[in-house]
C-alpha cells in the first residue's frame, strides 16, 4: 500500500523526495485502521494488566469507528502542525523551502556544495525537476556562468527555455569536473582537450 501511495505525489503534484507521506503518513493510517479490526483482548491482556474489549473481530464494532477518527485527527493536526512551520521557516531569510528554477535545474547538489554528488552513476538528470516546460524560449541569459554549469549540457539548454537535445549513453556529457576529489579525471580531461585541439 505504501508502494503504491508513493504515486499520490503525482497526481497532486506536490515535491516529497523523500515519500514521507507515502511511507509514514499511510502506513500510520494502515496501522491504526488494522488495530480497528484485528485487536485481540487475549493478546493484549497476556502481559497481566491491560484489558481492551478488542477489534472487529471480536465483535467491537465501535472500535474501527474510533480508530477512524484517530486517523483524521492525526492528519489534520499534522497537516496544520507542519504547514504552521514551513510558514514561519519560509519567512526566515535565508531559510526558504523552494529552491530557485536555476538551482533545481543545475542540481542541488551543484548548486549548494558545487559538486555533483552522484558522478559516479550514470544518470541522465534532464528530466526537468518539478519545474514547468515554457511555451516560450527565455530571452535573457541565465545567471550561471559557463563555468560552474556542472552536469549535462540539456541543463543549460533546459535554463535558455529550449528543448534538451538527446544524451549519450556512455555518459561522456558531464562537464566542470573540478575540485580535489576530481584533480585526476579534470586533469586526464585537460590531456585529452589539448589531444583534441593540438
Amino acid at each position: 500500500v505504501c508502494n503504491f501511495a508513493t504515486k499520490v505525489k503525482f497526481w497532486i503534484r506536490i515535491d516529497d523526495a523523500m515519500d514521507v507521506f507515502a511511507e509514514h503518513g499511510v502506513a500510520g493510517m494502515v496501522g491504526l485502521f488494522f488495530n480497528g479490526i484485528f485487536a485481540a483482548s487475549y493478546i493484549i491482556g497476556l502481559d497481566g494488566v491491560n484489558q481492551i474489549d478488542g477489534g472487529w473481530i471480536q465483535h467491537n464494532w465501535k472500535q474501527m469507528y474510533m480508530q477512524i477518527a484517530y486517523i483524521a485527527a492525526v492528519t489534520a493536526y499534522s497537516f496544520v502542525v507542519s504547514a504552521a512551520i514551513a510558514f514561519i521557516i519560509n519567512k526566515i531569510p535565508g531559510l526558504h523551502l523552494r529552491a530557485s528554477e536555476e538551482a533545481e535545474l543545475l542540481g542541488m547538489d551543484d548548486d549548494q556544495l558545487g559538486e555533483f554528488a552522484y558522478d559516479y552513476v550514470e544518470v541522465r538528470r534532464d528530466y526537468l525537476a518539478w519545474t514547468p516546460a515554457r511555451d516560450q524560449p527565455e530571452t535573457t541569459e541565465h545567471q550561471i556562468p559557463q563555468g560552474d554549469r556542472h552536469g549535462i549540457p540539456q541543463h543549460s539548454q533546459m535554463l535558455e527555455g529550449k528543448a534538451p537535445s538527446e544524451s549519450d549513453s556512455q555518459g561522456n556529457e558531464h562537464t566542470g569536473i573540478g575540485g580535489d576529489r576530481h584533480a585526476v579525471a579534470y586533469e586526464k580531461a585537460e590531456r585529452e582537450q589539448r589531444t583534441l585541439d593540438g
